[in-house]
């Protein structure tokens, strides 16, 4: 069986988990679940930032139920009386997807999908919160036709500098174990050899002064190199003891520095895996959102369509891009209709087409936050490539004001954390672009162009700054 694009899909009540400024709710169930998800390696979809407010959401989620292995339902009272939940539920039926309930009070079913959920075990999270996430995790890992296994993503990389950072640390206990034990067995050797030199200096003192009257200290002296021999018998003995004990000491080290050894070639040769991983092409999404409406027919789209053109074509000799780095180049349009007209990864070599884009209509700004908004949202966009995409390069470029509602999609997008947080810079065209609603999606200052080479040179300048973010690894993965 082909394994879907996601483990789990998530129905739930929004109500449930964020507050009307869009924060999640402490505590709440639907954070407990994606980060017990996400702990175990399990894909999901859900609806994090309320699609329900976009246009053509219905085939969207239809979709994602689709492309889903598992249904988890998140069953309160709010979701109960959602109609939106009810027709996922329905959904879910339709395409045969094992439904997995999780249940967080004594709220009943629907009566439209009850027939679908009595009948099926579920986890109860409202008197064994703890257990019902882990038996969630359990049973979406029984259902899914395919293992569970964990993905490589930017941690690797810090894995690999701890794993090393360990194998230096255990290199330098190993020989500071062989130093303490050689520093040791020599100063017991030289304690001794200093102790044997002074009882010597004592039998020549005891020699000397017995001479000079021998009758009278010949006893004298017969004691006292008894007592220095026996002296002798006990620095010898005592000085045999702490060597040997050094010497157990130091067969204990050998076995210490054996088994640092085991440890030191296991963390090598996982880093060796590591490093490896490396190897893996890392995707760089640049997006443009492009104004082609009325305003910006002649030479303005013409300026757009040659440099797009010629962006595609040459990029990789144009741009410095670092190794297992690829371009996934995004172009959204708006006027009085909102599209993407082109994504694909560029390859190094090769003709791309590029059709010309054609100016007409009014400018539906605001839709196209919401279509932008949307691409951030879902894993069809970006999150195709979560576990290796760097936050992504967004290229505004307009001429004049929006004709329809934007403030709100401009609230709600900038709530979203992927897109607050990617290089966002605009290109305003012409002398008649509106700069106080453009300058509100970027912290660095506009750039106003006239003509081609203008453009170009904007362009070139963004993405240019950009790739050494990528390549000086400052830009961070998306998570």
């Amino acid at each position: 069986m082909a394994k879907n694009k996601y483990d789990v899909f998530i129905s739930y009540s929004r109500i449930d988990y964020k507050d009307s400024n869009n924060e999640p709710i402490p505590n709440n169930v639907i954070s407990k679940i994606t980060s017990a998800f996400k702990k175990n390696h399990i894909s999901y979809w859900i609806d994090e930032d309320g699609i329900y407010t976009g246009d053509n959401f219905a085939p969207k989620i239809a979709e994602a139920i689709k492309n889903s292995s598992v249904f988890v339902f998140v069953s309160t009272e709010n979701s109960n009386s959602s109609q939106w939940t009810q027709n996922e539920v329905c959904v879910a039926q339709q395409y045969k997807k094992p439904i997995l309930p999780i249940k967080c009070d004594d709220s009943a079913y629907a009566t439209s999908v009850i027939m679908y959920l009595a009948m099926l075990d579920y986890c109860d999270f409202k008197n064994m919160p703890d257990n019902a996430i882990q038996q969630l995790v359990d049973s979406v890992k029984e259902k899914l036709p395919h293992d569970i296994a964990p993905v490589n993503n930017e941690s690797n990389t810090n894995d690999a500098r701890y794993k090393e950072a360990i194998i230096a640390s255990l290199s330098d206990i190993n020989h500071q174990f062989v130093d303490i034990s050689q520093i040791a067995v020599s100063q017991v050797l030289e304690a001794n050899e200093r102790s044997r030199e002074s009882i010597d200096e004592l039998r020549k003192l005891v020699d000397w002064r017995s001479g000079e009257r021998s009758k009278e200290f010949d006893s004298f002296r017969v004691e006292v190199h008894s007592s220095i021999n026996t002296l002798c018998h006990i620095l010898d003995d005592k000085t045999s003891e702490v060597c040997n004990q050094l010497n157990q000491y130091g067969k204990r080290i050998e076995e210490t520095n054996f088994y640092l050894g085991k440890i030191y070639e296991f963390i090598k040769s996982q880093t060796e895996i590591l490093e490896k991983t490396e190897d893996i092409d890392q995707i760089a999404n640049i997006i443009f959102v492009v104004d082609i409406s009325g305003s910006m027919e002649g030479n303005r789209i013409k300026n757009v369509n040659t440099i797009m053109f010629h962006l595609i074509n040459k990029f990789y000799s144009l741009f410095k891009v670092k190794d297992h780095v690829r371009i996934r180049l995004s172009v959204l349009t708006f006027s009085s209709d909102v599209k993407w007209v082109y994504d694909k990864i560029l390859e190094k070599e090769a003709d791309e087409a590029w059709f010309n884009l054609k100016a007409s209509g009014l400018t539906n700004f605001g839709q196209a936050l919401n279509k932008l908004r949307s691409y951030f949202s879902f894993d069809d966009g970006i999150h195709a490539n979560l576990d290796n995409a760097f936050l992504p390069l967004i290229i505004f470029m307009s001429d004049g004001a929006p004709t329809d509602n934007w403030e709100e999609p401009l609230k709600m997008i900038q709530r979203n954390k992927n897109f607050e947080k990617s290089c966002k810079r605009v290109i305003a065209i012409g002398d008649d672009a509106s700069i106080d609603i453009l300058s509100q999606l970027s912290f660095h200052e506009i750039v106003r162009i006239g003509g081609e080479n203008d453009m170009d040179y904007a362009i070139d300048e963004i993405i240019s700054d950009y790739m050494n973010e990528i390549a000086s690894g400052r830009m961070p993965l998306i998570k």
